[in-house]
């Protein structure tokens, strides 16, 4: 079984950079061409919809295995802020033309949001209710979006966490089956020795790998169904959204490897989301002035 678990987690990250620069590539595509390439921007976005359920899983594995989760925290947060201030100039100086932030979002914010609520669930006895503060932020503004409110017009997109209440529940809902798997091999095995060895094994792993696939299979059904019951909860386009499904083929062949990693890669991965879109938008501002 050992053999079938080839991907460590830097090629995740990197397989999560391409198809999430494929989606990107699709979006400008849609905006500078139009229609006239629509089966190309339609394939460019099935292959962008693994991006996110990666970039989800490797949050949490960094969550789960971090020294320091305040630091963590900290790290993604700065970047979110980051980002948001970028936006924001994007959106309301109307310095990059035709472009809108509403083709470009903040993942990174998600990400910060969804770290602040597993970091308040580590904390003791009741200051874990302080989870509630970033989920009912997300609900806040995924409902606000639903039933187009007028004030959100007004609202600043770069306070709009990416993929809304789908993103946050992924992500939780992930980093809660592996804790809850992490924490029954420990309670199961006891004996540190024994612990160690067993996650060296390929049957921990692809148990491991499965508990991590599971929320997607679950969400993608949930939102599946709403879009027949409940046709304007069609927020995310489940006829495109649902191909990331896909993403469970490379997230069930993790190795829980690390990889090739250092401080320049570590950081590159960081700073990829906001220059790779940037030299998509000098690509096609160059071809299309």
């Amino acid at each position: 079984m050992k053999k079938l678990l080839k991907i460590d987690n830097f090629v995740l990250k990197i397989i999560a950079c391409l198809t999430m620069a494929f989606d990107h590539v699709g979006i400008f595509l849609d905006m500078y061409v139009g229609q006239q390439v629509g089966t190309l921007i339609t394939a460019f976005r099935i292959i962008g919809r693994l991006a996110f359920p990666i970039f989800a899983f490797l949050i949490v594995e960094g969550a789960l295995h971090t020294k320091n989760l305040k630091k963590y925290l900290l790290r993604i947060g700065i970047m979110g802020a980051a980002i948001s201030i970028f936006l924001l100039v994007f959106q309301y100086s109307n310095l990059f033309g035709a472009i809108t932030t509403a083709q470009v979002s903040n993942i990174f914010l998600q990400f910060t949001l969804c770290l602040l609520t597993i970091y308040f669930l580590n904390l003791p006895k009741f200051k874990k209710l302080l989870a509630i503060i970033p989920f009912a932020y997300v609900v806040f503004v995924y409902v606000s979006d639903v039933v187009n409110a007028p004030y959100m017009s007004l609202y600043p997109k770069a306070f709009i966490p990416d993929y809304g209440l789908y993103g946050f529940i992924l992500v939780i809902g992930t980093y809660l089956l592996l804790k809850y798997y992490l924490n029954t091999v420990n309670k199961v095995l006891e004996e540190p020795s024994k612990i160690e060895a067993y996650k060296e094994t390929a049957e921990f792993q692809l148990k491991y790998n499965c508990f991590a696939i599971l929320p997607l299979l679950i969400l993608t059904a949930l939102i599946t169904l709403f879009r027949y019951t409940v046709p304007y909860m069609n927020t995310l386009n489940v006829s495109i959204q649902s191909y990331a499904l896909l993403a469970a083929i490379p997230l069930f062949f993790y190795s829980g490897k690390l990889g090739y990693s250092n401080k320049i890669v570590k950081y590159g991965f960081y700073g990829f989301y906001p220059v790779h879109i940037i030299l998509i938008w000098l690509i096609f501002t160059l071809i299309y002035l």
